[in-house]
């Protein structure tokens, strides 16, 4: 009677309503236990709970009453029932805890949507999955008790998505839910184990997880690599360097080079190339000491012995072990290899390229001076107990994954190749074919910098315009601009004249070998002038072309320089260079020096060597460095010295993440002193840069709103484009509110902080907010305006992004006018240089191509943002452009010539169209205005002038034709472009003749071309690296795809059958390519023979 009741009402039309009867039964002791499951199994129908639900909730209690009777058979449906009662309540920590009891009841899958209500049970079914996964990783992260229906829960949604196959789904999931077991399953689960795991190295080292885990996961990876027939090296190294274990990564190296022949030996110099881009100084000479442990030895000889070499600074003696190697030994050493080379049969460009190892031999060595990796060590060594507890690995495993990998261990026996792996490295390699590059494809327009000249009329531009010229020509080494405009440039004085010196920093960016020779004029000799302005520049120029590359012998002169040092100009500039020469060493002996300087307590000293103590331990977070220049930020009295500190205290905690969390806390909340808020701002801004986490996001937002001072709202807005360089969308929706924000001080920090996440990008969205910035009544942030849009906007075509166009007329007017505030003019102009910078070479980006936080680029960033309190700083943001190119190498590392076809049209990527220079135009006679009544009365007289008017006009423009075809001739244009102007002029003149519109025509209509080949090395932009590839029936194969960019290795498929074609070196600066003496003339052609008969 029961169920015929129930189908009775649950079918009636309009759908079940009042449900009171059936609920009372429920409850009602007379109704039998059958009576009651049915009344369950009813209600448990959306379609019937939907519009009863309210009712249903009344008796919650009694339901749930109903589950706990181990008497009632459906007591889990009762549980699920009540489960979705609550979910209907809203209370999702009921539901969940309801679905666990209903056991298996609680389906996965949901049911088919109804016609009814639709898919009710799907939003329900899945609310509880999102709120369980929730609970589970909320306890997992806490080491909380677990309970073991949940625990149940989430293995039922494992293994569901096992059956499924959805295996990079249960990667994801067991990332989040910290899971290491279900990585493991689903690896071997999969056929294609090498891909997987390569996608998940990936993830894991981008997605946003604590230090400790990360290390468990990819020491994991590594183990599953380790098992693998072919494994991934690049991979492997990948997870080595975020766990830390240099000496790993040397193994690899070695056995590559030792056991794999040549294709070992190029994959050798892919990875070396990668770790040169992605790890840190530190790590790299620990890789460097490895090598030179199991480096071939050569038999000694009478003359080989070694002597140590010896540097005096006042009186103390510092003996460097292994940088003793001098010249001549060099050279020997060269020629022994030579000889071996020769005799053991080797081809003669194979012993050509054996001889190119005698220059670095000699560096490489004194990189790796026990001193040095000494004094890094006992300064890292209490930083990094943290990071080496965080590896689970013990000695034993990393043996064991090692040994998987390779059968045997050998030490390379090639000291040729070896040499070459060291120089790859230490960076020489790179920083050689990037300057190549620079030099070829130099695009620099000189009549935007002349036209920039023209307009300066204050200090300030003429300041910005000697910068705008070292980031335009930034790598390049051409100093034409200050060669050309020597008594223009003379007239910077004081502070402008140490950045003008400065600038040949940025010029000559990378180009080491001959630093102290460009740089000579202006060194430090003897007696310095009165304040030392030229002397400072020089040291500042000498440390910015070794940026983060300083060798021993770098570092030992500037320390040099600094102790004789007599202005405050000259240590200013000998600080900063030091702190870029040795950025990230950990040099115990460099930061007490530095030290030394900032307690002499003056302000320009002490500005400078405050920021240089972070820049040389930057991302150490020592505490013992920490304490001490915070206790000086309180201590001292100078505002310049407080600023220095707070770059440089920001610094140490870079990369740290939780671990900064510490000593971040009790400045963040220090009530009287502005400038520990502040430099806590920084602090997170550089702990957490490219992490993305919303909660530090969320931390600095509540700064923004709180805090009173100017400075901490403006760093904080400017922290969070820091934290998302990684995310632009969610950037630009955290700033899109704080751009129209009253403050101007937020409204300039929203301005930066977009223009850091989207760099490079051309983001249409955030473009759009920053033009409206343009037009601000307070000149500072119109600067950060136009400094931001030149960030987002570098390299971006007009194909590609319409609104570049606008931009560069907009500067062009702001540089200009007259009228314009000095403030804009200084951003203005510092944007003209920074859009246009590397010779157009160059693009900005805070991540690696693996989309990994770029050191270099995050602290040169955050150093030229201090700008706005010291000019000087701007140089900084060298260390913020990166080389857009393919650079092909092959086993000699040297560039063949080789294609790469691009499919795309050559307008899309094409480099802006350089300036036309406005030709004076000469004032023509214009034909006299003639009144109608002097027409009436002189009509004869009229006509006779009118004649003679038209007469002069005619033989004018016919003497401008000639003289415009004279000046064509001696002014180079493109052909396609002389031809548009001079049918232009002829339609102009009058002188063009029907078959010239006739030709020009069908130009205007030609399509064109969709694709087109570049040459090695070739500038690709980032946007155009997915249209890349190699052309067909190309004798060379890339190592690694070309949609990754960078220098790339080549496998010759035609070696030792054909001789290859090498790309001819560039000279650099004036100076002469192989180390020729500039002063030796060219040699005449070889004379020759011809017989005009037989043509």
């Amino acid at each position: 009677m029961t169920l015929y009741l129930l189908n009775q009402w649950k079918n009636q039309p309009g759908g079940a309503q009042n449900a009171s009867a059936f609920l009372l039964a429920l409850k009602s002791e007379h109704s039998s236990m059958r009576e009651k499951e049915l009344i369950i199994e009813v209600l448990d129908d959306w379609d019937v709970l939907t519009p009863t639900w309210f009712e249903v909730a009344d008796y919650l209690s009694v339901i749930e009453g109903l589950h706990e009777d181990e008497h009632f058979k459906q007591r889990y449906l009762a549980a699920l029932l009540a489960s979705k009662v609550a979910f209907c309540l809203g209370d999702y920590n009921g539901a969940l805890q309801l679905a666990l009891a209903a056991e298996d009841k609680f389906q996965l899958t949901p049911r088919s949507p109804s016609i009814l209500v639709g898919s009710q049970d799907e939003q329900y079914v899945n609310k509880i999955i999102e709120h369980a996964l929730d609970t589970y990783k909320q306890a997992k992260r806490n080491e909380d008790e677990i309970d073991p229906r949940l625990e149940k829960l989430i293995n039922r949604l494992f293994e569901r998505n096992m059956k499924r196959r959805e295996l990079r789904y249960v990667i994801g999931l067991a990332l989040d839910t910290r899971r290491t077991d279900m990585i493991l399953v689903a690896i071997k689960a999969t056929d294609d184990q090498a891909a997987l795991l390569t996608e998940t190295v990936a993830k894991v080292l981008v997605s946003q997880m604590d230090r400790a885990f990360r290390s468990i996961v990819l020491d994991l990876l590594l183990r599953l690599f380790a098992e693998l027939e072919e494994p991934d090296f690049v991979s492997m190294c990948q997870c080595l360097i975020k766990l830390e274990k240099p000496d790993d990564v040397a193994d690899i190296l070695q056995r590559l080079v030792s056991n794999k022949g040549d294709s070992g030996v190029l994959l050798a110099y892919q990875i070396a190339f990668d770790l040169y881009e992605n790890a840190s100084q530190q790590f790299i000479s620990k890789i460097e000491q490895s090598l030179i442990d199991n480096a071939p030895i050569d038999t000694p000889t009478t003359s080989g012995a070694i002597q140590p070499m010896e540097i005096t600074i006042e009186g103390k003696n510092e003996t460097n072990r292994n940088t003793s190697i001098i010249a001549s030994q060099a050279r020997s050493t060269g020629t022994t290899i030579a000889n071996e080379e020769a005799e053991e049969g080797k081809n003669d460009e194979h012993s050509k390229n054996t001889s190119s190892t005698e220059s670095f031999e000699e560096k490489e060595k004194q990189k790796n001076s026990p001193e040095r990796t000494k004094s890094e060590d006992t300064v890292v060594g209490r930083v990094s107990e943290t990071s080496s507890s965080s590896g689970t690995a013990d000695g034993a495993t990393k043996m064991m994954v090692m040994e998987a990998s390779f059968p045997e261990r050998s030490k390379i026996k090639d000291k040729v190749v070896c040499e070459r792996l060291r120089s790859i490295l230490c960076g020489e390699q790179t920083i050689k074919h990037h300057m190549q590059f620079l030099i070829k494809n130099n695009h620099t327009d000189m009549l935007i910098l002349k036209q920039i000249k023209e307009s300066v009329r204050t200090a300030s531009a003429h300041n910005a315009t000697v910068i705008a010229n070292g980031l335009m020509h930034l790598g390049t080494t051409t100093d034409d601009f200050l060669r050309d405009n020597l008594e223009w440039i003379s007239k910077a004085t004081n502070w402008n004249k140490f950045n003008a010196v400065a600038s040949l920093g940025l010029i000559h960016k990378g180009h080491e070998a001959n630093a102290l020779k460009l740089l000579d004029p202006y060194l430090p000799k003897g007696e310095a002038d009165q304040f030392g302005f030229k002397e400072g520049g020089s040291l500042y120029a000498y440390g910015l072309i070794h940026a983060n590359h300083g060798s021993t012998e770098v570092i030992a002169y500037l320390r040099d320089q600094l102790l004789k040092a007599t202005t405050s100009a000259a240590r200013h500039g000998a600080c900063l260079g030091l702190g870029l020469a040795a950025m990230g060493t950990h040099d115990e002996q460099v930061f007490v020096q530095l030290r030394d300087c900032l307690y002499q307590d003056d302000a320009v000293t002490g500005e400078a060597a405050g920021l240089a103590m972070g820049l040389v331990m930057v991302g150490g977070m020592q505490t013992e460095a920490y304490q001490e220049m915070v206790q000086y930020v309180c201590d001292t009295q100078h505002d310049k010295i407080q600023r220095g500190l707070r770059a440089g205290i920001a610094l140490l905690a870079y990369g740290r993440h939780e671990e900064a969390e510490k000593l971040i806390a009790p400045l963040l909340e220090h009530k009287s002193n502005a400038v520990l808020r502040s430099t806590a701002v920084c602090m997170l801004a550089m702990a957490y840069a490219g992490s993305g986490k919303a909660d530090v996001v969320r931390r600095l937002l509540a700064k923004v709103a709180a805090d009173p001072n100017q400075d901490v709202k403006r760093f904080a807005v400017i922290a969070i484009g820091f934290v998302l360089s990684n995310d632009a969308e969610q950037c630009l929706s955290y700033t899109g509110m704080l751009a129209e924000h009253f403050n101007p001080h937020v409204r300039y920090g929203a301005a930066m902080a977009l223009g850091i996440s989207c760099a490079g990008s051309g983001y249409k969205e955030a473009i759009a907010l920053l033009d409206p910035l343009l037009n601000s009544k307070e000149n500072f942030v119109r600067q950060g305006a136009v400094i931001a849009l030149s960030f987002i906007l570098i390299q971006q075509t007009d194909s590609i992004c319409p609104k570049v166009n606008e931009f560069r007329r907009t500067l062009t007017k702001m540089i200009t006018e007259k009228g314009e505030d000095s403030i804009t003019k200084l951003g203005a102009i510092l944007a003209q240089g920074i859009i246009d910078a590397g010779g157009r070479n160059v693009t900005i980006s805070l991540h690696n191509r693996n989309g990994h936080p770029d050191m270099p680029s995050v602290v040169g960033t955050f150093v030229f943002l201090q700008y706005w309190y010291w000019h000087s700083l701007a140089h900084f943001s060298s260390l913020v452009f990166k080389p857009t190119c393919v650079i092909g190498l092959n086993l000699n590392l040297e560039m063949p010539k080789t294609e790469f076809r691009c499919n795309a049209k050559p307008s899309t990527f094409a480099y802006p169209p350089p300036l036309e220079e406005k030709k004076k135009e000469e004032n023509e006679k214009v034909e006299t205005a003639v009144l109608s009544v002097t027409h009436k009365k002189k009509p004869s007289v009229l006509d006779r002038s009118s004649a003679t008017a038209v007469k002069e006009e005619a033989k004018v423009r016919e003497e401008k034709t000639e003289k415009d075809k004279e000046e064509e001739m001696e002014v180079d244009i493109a052909p396609a472009t002389a031809a548009v102007a001079d049918s232009a002029a002829a339609v102009f003149t009058g002188t063009a003749t029907n078959s010239e519109h006739k030709l020009a025509e069908p130009k205007s209509r030609e399509s064109e071309a969709t694709n087109y080949t570049l040459q090695n090395p070739a500038r690709i932009v980032r946007l155009q690296l997915k249209t890349l590839q190699m052309t067909e029936n190309n004798r060379y194969k890339p190592l690694k795809a070309l949609s990754q960019g960078g220098i790339i290795m080549l496998r010759d498929r035609k070696a030792g059958q054909e001789k290859e074609e090498i790309v001819a070196l560039a000279a650099a600066g004036g100076t002469r390519v192989e180390g020729k003496d500039s002063s030796e003339e060219a040699k005449p052609h070889t004379p020759f023979e011809i017989n005009i008969t037989s043509y």
